[in-house]
């Protein structure tokens, strides 16, 4: 079956605008059912984990978190926003019980005044593409993702991080850049709402 794609997807920077599959095979596991082209559902792929659990997933493009999914950077963010908590005078078990899988200046909000944002925010970006080398790929990202790309199926990546950082993680991670980002800098509101969806 064709995995088919919504044209007002917007691609990554540096990224192949989505474009059309036909007659593509499955991912590993097969495919089920049959497809019919020239109308837009969603595609069907039957996916098992090294059990031999299958299930079908029924889906217009795959969505997918960066952080804690795809890549591994518990221990850069934890380091810079301890790092960050101490250079501007907040406790970091404050900062840390709050500041993953949201937007860094929703966290900086939380503790700092208007003020002192924007630097800070500059401060914490620079700490953590410091650190961005710490950032391994999750078993099973790198090749997930590549077959999607040989598929030509439609994916995105949905991140609380800024552009420049998840591109930097991606890159670290020797992980392909999807066709479709949203990051920080695109929403006005974050996670868990659900605009950047």
């Amino acid at each position: 079956r064709a995995w088919h794609r919504r044209p007002a997807l917007r691609p990554a920077r540096g990224g192949a605008a989505p474009r059309a599959a036909t007659g593509e095979p499955g991912l590993p596991g097969g495919c089920c059912g049959g497809g019919s082209a020239g109308r837009a559902r969603p595609s069907e792929r039957v996916v098992s984990d090294e059990r031999g659990v299958a299930a079908a997933i029924a889906a217009d493009a795959l969505l997918f978190d960066n952080d804690g999914t795809l890549v591994d950077t518990t221990n850069a963010v934890d380091r810079a926003w301890h790092d960050f908590a101490v250079h501007h005078g907040v406790d970091p078990a404050a900062v840390l019980a709050v500041a993953h899988g949201v937007r860094a200046d929703e966290t900086i909000a939380r503790f700092l005044p208007e003020s002192e944002r924007a630097a800070a925010a500059a401060w914490l970006d620079a700490r953590e593409l410091e650190l961005v080398h710490e950032t391994v790929a999750l078993p099973g990202a790198r090749e997930l993702l590549e077959r999607l790309v040989e598929l030509g199926a439609p994916w995105a990546i949905v991140t609380s991080a800024s552009a420049l950082l998840a591109h930097a993680r991606l890159d670290a991670a020797g992980l392909p850049t999807p066709p479709v980002l949203v990051t920080a800098d695109d929403v006005a509101v974050g996670k868990p709402h659900p605009a950047c969806y």
